[in-house]
């Protein structure tokens, strides 16, 4: 399927097989970097595996029920062999996690999480959901997936998730991809939240209002760029990643995402460097 979608791009545009956000690379506008495009490849790999597993344990939940001794089976099964998950869930139908793994996490089992917002419309709508970064009642930022669980007759029984820190996820994808290459990536939320970034100290800012970035006004415009654009390119100044001195950089971004979530992609290389 993916493969027939991919075929009938005739420019460079986004579509959405199942829940996963793709990008089609015939004749693109902008030469972009090809670790560019090997980053957004394989992050889509996460996600499609990422919401096959989620898939898979709200099928298995189904069946066990969301307590008991099976249900903690599955939901370890579900976090085991992802270092960037955190921990996974049964959630029930008032938005109460019932069931948590690994055990160290179970001390917040009976805690009520409806009041969060992607908790909220899942419950609402019914439908997967994919969250914001948003401070877990664990204690620390994370980024929420859960999937909805119906029994056999399709009545709804609550939700599975699994909690991941993003930035563990995109440093695994982007580290060795870019490692001795002259090209730089940063992944950013719509609303200019950085996820991951070289400079560990950046992720978690605010582009559009932290201080850092605000004697940087090309930086903040082409942010808003990006945060509005799914692809493009464009050039703004900031430091040096080597010597933090002022530079010019030129970004070329794409998009990632899932349940309707987005990531930009950015890659940059500096411009006029000898």
């Amino acid at each position: 399927m993916a493969n027939v979608v991919m075929s009938m791009c005739v420019a460079f545009s986004l579509v959405f097989i199942s829940p996963v956000l793709l990008f089609c690379q015939s004749r693109l506008p902008y030469d972009y970097p090809p670790v560019l495009i090997n980053v957004n490849d394989r992050i889509i790999k996460h996600f499609r595996a990422l919401d096959a597993d989620l898939a898979g344990a709200a099928e298995q939940i189904s069946k066990t029920g969301l307590t008991g001794p099976e249900a903690s089976k599955v939901l370890k099964n579900l976090c085991t062999g992802k270092a960037y998950a955190v921990d996974c869930a049964a959630v029930d139908t008032k938005g109460v996690m019932v069931t948590m793994e690994p055990g160290i996490y179970k001390r917040y089992e009976g805690t009520d999480i409806s009041k969060q917002e992607h908790v909220a419309t899942m419950l609402s709508t019914k439908k997967p959901v994919f969250s914001k970064v948003f401070k877990a009642e664990e204690g620390f930022d994370a980024v929420d997936l859960e999937r909805p669980v119906f029994s056999a007759s399709k009545e709804f029984m609550g939700s599975v998730s699994i909690l991941v820190k993003p930035e563990i996820l995109l440093a695994s994808v982007i580290e060795p991809l870019v490692r001795r290459i002259p090209t730089e990536i940063w992944v950013m939320q719509k609303d200019g939240r950085i996820l991951y970034d070289a400079r560990k100290e950046e992720i978690g800012k605010m582009l559009f209002t932290d201080p850092l970035y605000g004697s940087f006004p090309d930086l903040i415009a082409t942010g808003k760029k990006i945060s509005k654009q799914p692809l493009g390119n464009g050039v703004y100044e900031f430091y040096s990643k080597e010597t933090k001195q002022t530079v010019a950089k030129e970004a070329f971004w794409t998009t990632v995402g899932l349940y309707g979530t987005q990531w930009r992609l950015i890659a940059t290389r500096y411009l006029n460097r000898n």
